[in-house]
């Protein structure tokens, strides 16, 4: 498990760059109807889904590029804020083909005094079919619950975690359960993912047959 400090400047590799999403599923949408709680902006083929619970193949609030400013007032104006009242949702992008993921940053609010707390811990894992994912890797961020101000969550990957794929789950969390968690955005940056040219996948696959011959041969020789 890894233990990250918030970060609120965003820095890209010179090779990554923001990676829109085909589209996203959600898994719990509060669907309160009023004050601009719900993701409000998720259409499917150009139309708005009202359904409660799980959205699927839109776009919406969570990658429309509108950042969330500060809130006031307490119960109202929250658009474009996506909140949850003790649900700690996940989301899944669907980015259309395999990508390498640079780094994942989740844009919120903690509002205290309207009991909105920020997110505590991200878990991400990635998937090429979405059927097989990956171990989820969690990273766990300080407590903002005084801080009554948008923040940003920052996730820089590390080599050596498993950050390739065509889908990203995003899971977002708060230890104690205390309420609401607010998000505005979940930027995603990164650059396609390598995929070898067809000569050179036949390259290989005709080697490994070639290999598999040789070693047949060999057995049998020395029987």
């Amino acid at each position: 498990m890894r233990v990250l400090l918030l970060s609120c400047v965003l820095t890209l590799p010179a090779s990554a760059q923001i990676l829109p999403p085909l589209n996203y599923t959600l898994s719990a949408n509060e669907n309160i109807g009023f004050y601009g709680y719900d993701d409000n902006g998720y259409v499917v083929n150009g139309l708005g889904d009202p359904i409660p619970g799980a959205l699927s193949g839109g776009l919406g609030d969570l990658s429309d590029a509108a950042f969330g400013q500060q809130v006031f007032g307490g119960y109202s104006n929250w658009s474009p804020y996506v909140l949850w009242d003790g649900t700690r949702p996940s989301v899944s992008f669907d980015f259309g083909s395999a990508q390498t993921f640079s780094s994942v940053t989740v844009h919120g609010l903690s509002y205290a005094s309207a009991a909105v707390y920020s997110v505590s811990e991200v878990r991400l894992r990635t998937s090429f079919d979405g059927l097989v994912w990956s171990d989820p890797e969690s990273f766990l961020f300080s407590d903002l619950v005084a801080v009554d101000v948008p923040y940003a969550l920052n996730i820089d990957l590390p080599f050596d975690s498993e950050r390739s794929g065509r889908y990203l789950e995003v899971y977002l969390g708060e230890a104690s359960y205390r309420r609401w968690i607010a998000v505005s955005e979940i930027m995603v940056t990164g650059s396609p993912a390598a995929i070898p040219e067809p000569a050179a996948a036949g390259l290989l696959v005709g080697g490994g047959v070639l290999a598999w011959a040789a070693a047949r041969r060999r057995r049998f020789a020395a029987v």
